[in-house]
C-alpha cells in the first residue's frame, strides 16, 4: 500500500530540510520496486511554528502571554501540591500608564512597554517565567521559593531596574515606576486565586504610591476592605445629609497682591470621625461613582459661594 509522512532530511553540509514524503509501490520488469517522492516543505513548517509561537506569546514583547502563564502557574501549584514546593507570583503594573500613551501616543507607549520588558527580564533567573498579562500588566512566577523574602528581593531589584531613564522613539527620556503586588501559592487551591492575591496586593501598593510593592496579606486586606466598605456607607449618608463642607484656598498674585480667584477644596465633617480631608474619602469616592454626587455637590457650594463674593466684593 502507499504510505507518506515527513521526515528530515541532511544535506551535505549538515543543514537540516523538513520534508513530506510518499512511497508508492510499483511494478517494472526487474520486478517489485517503488517511486519515492520527497517535497520540501520549509516555508509550511516555518509558517506553522510563527502561528504557534503567536498563539502563545505576546506580539509586542514576544514574552509568554496569559494563557502560558496560567497553564505554567497551574502546573507548578500541581506539582508543588506533592512536592510541598513554595511558588511566587508578582504581579506588575506600569504606573500612570495611561497619561503616558495619551500624551506621548501608543508608539511610545508600546517603546516603553517593550523597554520595561527588558529591563525586568534583565534581573530574572532563567527558570522565572514572566508575561504580559494584558495591556500594561506584567506577571513573573517564581517557582520553588524558600520564603517571601525571596519575592520581595526580586521587586526590589525591579525598582531598583526601573531607575535609569528609558529613551523613547523622539529622544525624550522617562523613568517609569511600576507596581508591584506579591502573593504566595500556600494555601491557595487555584492558580486564579494566587493571581487575584497577586493583584489586590498590587493595588495595595498603588495606594500608597508610585514605585512601590506590597505583600497580599489575606487578613489585613480583608480588615481594610471592611473599612473601606464603612466608608462608602458613610458617605452615602453624608452626601444624602450635606455633610461635605467646601473650604477655600485663595489665589493671590505675588505681584499686585490682590486675591484673584480660590481653589475649593472639600472636607468631610463625618460624625464620630471628625473632620476628615479628601485623602481620606475621595479613593473610595471614585471607586465606587459616589465622586459623582459629591462632584455635583461641591461644584453647586462653589458657584453659589463665587455669586456671594462678587456681590459682596466686586469681583468679576
Amino acid at each position: 500500500p502507499r504510505s507518506e509522512g515527513e521526515t528530515d532530511l541532511v544535506r551535505p553540509d549538515g543543514t537540516v530540510v523538513p520534508v513530506a514524503f510518499s512511497c508508492t509501490p510499483t511494478t517494472t520488469e526487474d520486478g517489485p520496486s517503488a517511486v519515492i517522492a520527497f517535497r520540501d516543505v520549509s516555508e509550511r513548517k516555518a509558517f506553522e511554528k510563527e502561528l504557534s509561537h503567536q498563539a502563545f506569546h505576546d506580539a509586542l514583547t514576544g514574552l509568554p502571554n496569559r494563557r502560558v502563564f496560567l497553564d505554567r502557574l497551574d502546573r507548578a501549584m500541581r506539582r508543588g501540591g506533592v512536592t510541598r514546593d513554595l511558588h511566587a507570583v508578582l504581579f506588575i503594573d506600569v504606573d500612570r500608564f495611561k497619561l503616558i500613551n495619551d500624551s506621548l501616543g501608543h508608539a511610545s507607549g508600546d517603546r516603553l512597554l517593550k523597554a520595561i520588558a527588558q529591563r525586568i527580564h534583565s534581573v530574572l533567573r532563567p527558570s522565572d517565567t514572566l508575561s504580559r498579562f494584558a495591556g500594561d500588566e506584567f506577571t513573573i512566577l517564581i517557582e520553588r521559593v524558600r520564603s517571601a523574602e525571596d519575592a520581595q528581593g526580586l521587586a526590589r531589584r525591579i525598582h531598583l531596574a526601573m531607575q535609569e531613564p528609558i529613551v523613547l522613539a523622539d529622544g525624550r527620556e522617562l523613568v517609569a515606576t511600576v507596581s508591584i503586588g506579591i502573593a504566595l501559592t500556600a494555601a491557595r487551591d487555584s492558580a486564579d486565586d494566587v493571581i487575584h492575591d497577586a493583584d489586590v496586593a498590587m493595588y495595595q501598593a498603588k495606594r500608597a504610591g508610585t514605585g512601590r510593592w506590597a505583600m497580599f496579606d489575606a487578613a489585613a486586606m480583608a480588615a481594610r476592605s471592611a473599612a473601606q466598605l464603612d466608608i462608602e456607607s458613610d458617605l452615602r449618608r453624608a452626601i444624602d445629609n450635606d455633610e461635605l463642607e467646601v473650604y477655600y484656598q485663595p489665589t493671590v498674585d505675588t505681584n499686585s497682591r490682590r486675591t484673584v480667584g480660590a481653589e475649593a477644596l472639600v472636607r468631610w465633617n463625618c460624625p464620630g470621625r471628625g473632620v476628615l480631608g479628601p485623602g481620606d474619602f475621595i479613593q473610595v469616592a471614585e471607586e465606587t461613582g459616589l465622586i459623582l454626587p459629591l462632584g455635583r455637590q461641591v461644584l453647586r457650594a462653589a458657584c453659589f459661594q463665587a455669586q456671594e463674593w462678587t456681590e459682596e466684593f466686586g469681583y468679576p
